[in-house]
């Protein structure tokens, strides 16, 4: 049977976005994975050019709102951002909560191909979370 994954940030428009399409990718027959933001905003343009150019963008992606899935049947919130963390609500599922704080790529000021470095790093550093995420639960 399929865990069932959330990934939450602020705005649902970076983070999470990568996190649900890489854990959606890496580990397709073991999760079901949704992401969700405490105050969704429209996805990056740079989050999408950073997923086509890693090959996991998907037309269908969408960015939620975390109270859509109180009520949705969770295995674990895998939340990326500490003021996320703070508008939780209460899971009716009692969801294995896990912190991944990180930095969010959008604040990084400069050039465009920095930006871009930024939200490649930004990829990356969770591809690793996720892998080490997938390796933990093969015993499970």
């Amino acid at each position: 049977m399929k865990k069932r994954v959330l990934f939450v940030c602020t705005g649902n428009s970076v983070r999470s976005q990568m996190a649900e399409a890489l854990l959606k990718n890496m580990a397709p027959e073991n999760y079901e994975v949704f992401s969700a933001g405490s105050h969704p905003a429209p996805i990056h343009e740079l989050t999408k050019s950073t997923l086509l150019k890693n090959n996991k963008y998907q037309d269908n992606f969408t960015s939620n709102q975390i109270n859509e899935f109180k009520n949705t049947d969770l295995d674990y919130v895998i939340v990326l951002c500490e003021v996320a963390f703070h508008y939780l609500p209460e899971f009716s599922s009692d969801p294995q909560i896990i912190k991944w704080f990180m930095d969010d790529p959008i604040s990084i000021l400069g050039s465009r191909e920095k930006q871009e470095q930024g939200f490649q790093m930004a990829f990356d550093q969770i591809k690793s979370r996720i892998q080490k995420f997938i390796n933990s639960n093969k015993s499970e």
